[in-house]
């Protein structure tokens, strides 16, 4: 079959959160990040048009075990309200632009720009395979057709910002604290460096 493992555009009437949630098995952490973040609903309005980059539960369990955590409550609304922004777009990517490679026109919610690589090692696979989202994060499935948009399955999780020696204690402080109240009481937020914040 010359179309073995090629992964191919699916339409699905449904918007983009609704989507995610038939497919807990792939998306069930992803969802809980999104309503930590308060973004799930914004993400399934129906008027909305909008593309996700969703890492699947395998590459959410990977970057809670890189950032030492382990639940989405413990990195701080903060923090994560940046990586969903960070994987949101807010305009329609078809499949067709996406696989043009480089830089996408569109920036994300969080105002960076995302880029479509190719990486060599897997030029054996070839095409959509290789994918990767700015040269750290696979492409799984690409192009998924919902209601309000498009959803792109990444089997890693893109890194939105630059952590400072600050924020790295802020989300060690977080991890111990997070079930106490008072913590909830002091009003301070750490300091986010973006990357790319100089444009």
């Amino acid at each position: 079959d010359p179309y073995k493992d090629e992964t191919f555009a699916v339409y699905n009437m449904q918007p983009i959160s609704s989507y995610l949630s038939t497919r807990p098995d792939d998306f069930s952490e992803w969802i809980k990040v999104m309503k930590y973040a308060d973004m799930y609903n914004a993400v399934n309005q129906a008027t909305a048009k909008l593309t996700l980059f969703a890492p699947t539960n395998r590459a959410m369990e990977a970057f809670y075990q890189e950032k030492k955590v382990s639940s989405v409550e413990e990195l701080g609304k903060v923090y994560v309200r940046q990586l969903v922004q960070y994987h949101l777009v807010n305009d329609t990517i078809t499949l067709e632009e996406f696989s043009k490679g480089g830089e996408l026109e569109d920036k994300t919610l969080s105002n960076d720009i995302l880029e479509v690589t190719f990486n060599a090692d897997d030029a054996s696979e070839g095409g959509f395979n290789s994918m990767y989202m700015n040269g750290e994060a696979h492409v799984k499935e690409l192009a998924i057709h919902t209601s309000n948009g498009f959803v792109y399955v990444l089997d890693d999780v893109m890194r939105p910002m630059v952590e400072t020696n600050r924020m790295a204690r802020y989300i060690e402080y977080n991890c111990r604290y997070h079930h106490d109240a008072r913590w909830h009481q002091t009003g301070s937020t750490p300091e986010l460096y973006h990357i790319g914040s100089t444009r």
